[in-house]
């Protein structure tokens, strides 16, 4: 396999966790979404000035530039996972399960959180590895 078909694997098995993980979402709640659940917690942990600056910069769009911004870190991730596992096809499991792990625990800091916030990410994660394998 080239680099670029593992490149390939890595974004279809990333694109696959992220709408099986966003289509759970949709009956579990929308902010238990993993993009969104990363995106909330960004938001809440970042400096008031860079806030401020992206506001100014961004004005109402800037939410939607934080998205599309954590989409190309994960596409860019699943990239270079895909291209990793071409060596060592455990890197490709690992990292999607990481992902999961970060998507899940961002889902379950958001306020009212309960347990069933983290399935989205959890089950992303799930179709992400049968994708990949």
């Amino acid at each position: 396999m080239t680099k670029r078909a593992g490149a390939w694997l890595g974004l279809a098995s990333a694109g696959v966790a992220l709408g099986v993980a966003h289509l759970v979402a949709a009956f579990v709640g929308g902010a238990s979404s993993p993009i969104v659940a990363v995106g909330s917690a960004s938001i809440d942990r970042t400096p008031e000035w860079l806030k401020s600056f992206a506001i100014r910069t961004f004005g109402d769009r800037d939410k939607l530039v934080l998205l599309l911004g954590i989409g190309a870190v994960v596409a860019l991730l699943a990239m270079a996972l895909g291209i990793a596992s071409l060596r060592r096809p455990r890197a490709g499991l690992v990292g999607l399960a990481v992902l999961g792990a970060v998507g899940a625990l961002a889902a379950l800091t958001r306020p009212g959180a309960t347990a069933a916030d983290m399935l989205p990410a959890i089950a992303g994660a799930a179709a992400g590895a049968v994708t990949f394998t």
